[in-house]
């Protein structure tokens, strides 16, 4: 019990650690609070992630790199309506130049089966907005090859951070969002899965409406 114990309390210690760290910000934050609050829940993730993979042992077995993008292509992104409102800033107001009009070409012919639309010569263009999914899952050991699909083929080399706990607080910081402010209502919603029941597939969402802002 002690030990358990122990590790519950240094765990908390190196997240405190974590979230004290200046996380990145914008300008654009102080006329759209939502874009705080969407990059104050990445922030929270990224810290829970970079304390549980340490304390755990297995950060140095994380096998993604930049270049690879298989889950990019052969797994559907689910994200919800403040990540989508996330990237859409994005992509219409950070991006630049020949990624600019890269995205702008990708959206404009996307389709629900499509690849993500973010993924341009295997990199990440959006990678400061990322979703939460892409922010948690990970592959260990070895890279995948070349078309493979690792929740069909290499489910026990996932990594997954999203657990109760984790999942409990980041849901804390969205339901104010959807008007849920007493713990009571909140409970009630995490426990039916209410904000799992607002993700869609990214590739679902209305993106020719911001092609036309790019």
């Amino acid at each position: 019990m002690s030990d358990g114990w122990a590790e519950v309390t240094l765990f908390q210690k190196l997240l405190r650690e974590e979230l004290a760290k200046k996380r990145p910000s914008y300008p654009q934050e102080i006329d759209k609070p939502w874009l705080s609050r969407l990059l104050d829940i990445y922030q929270l993730l990224d810290a829970w992630v970079e304390v549980e993979t340490h304390l755990k042992g297995i950060k140095n077995k994380i096998a993604c790199f930049k270049g690879c993008g298989s889950c990019c292509r052969l797994l559907p992104v689910p994200i919800n309506h403040l990540e989508y409102l996330g990237l859409s800033w994005y992509v219409t107001e950070m991006l630049v130049c020949e990624d600019r009009y890269a995205v702008k070409s990708r959206l404009q012919n996307l389709s629900e089966d499509s690849p993500c639309p973010f993924l341009i010569d295997n990199a990440c263009l959006v990678y400061p907005l990322r979703p939460l999914a892409c922010r948690q899952f990970f592959i260990l050991n070895n890279p995948c090859l070349e078309g493979q699909n690792p929740w069909f083929k290499r489910r026990e080399d996932i990594y997954c951070a999203l657990n109760q706990e984790i999942s409990w607080l980041i849901a804390t910081r969205y339901f104010p969002v959807y008007g849920l402010k007493g713990e009571a209502e909140q409970r009630k919603a995490f426990n039916e899965g209410f904000l799992t029941a607002q993700d869609k597939p990214l590739t679902a969402y209305r993106w020719s409406a911001v092609s036309e802002k790019i």
